[in-house]
């Protein structure tokens, strides 16, 4: 399996996509620096979890 660290500037929905973060209703065909070309793709159980849990912990944040 090929591993692909991406970071983003702000936390992604839950739902975004798996290797870029957007939602998949805005989601055109999209380029990414270490992954290319790609469509929506559904992220893992992992990083929706990762994702609520970095969303939570910007919210307790002042």
């Amino acid at each position: 399996m090929r591993v692909l660290l991406v970071r983003h500037p702000t936390t992604p929905t839950p739902e975004g996509c798996r290797w870029c973060g957007t939602p998949q209703r805005e989601h055109p065909q999209t380029w990414i620096p270490g992954h290319g070309w790609h469509g929506w793709t559904e992220p893992t159980r992992q990083q929706i979890a990762a994702r609520m849990r970095a969303r939570l912990t910007r919210k307790d944040q002042p």
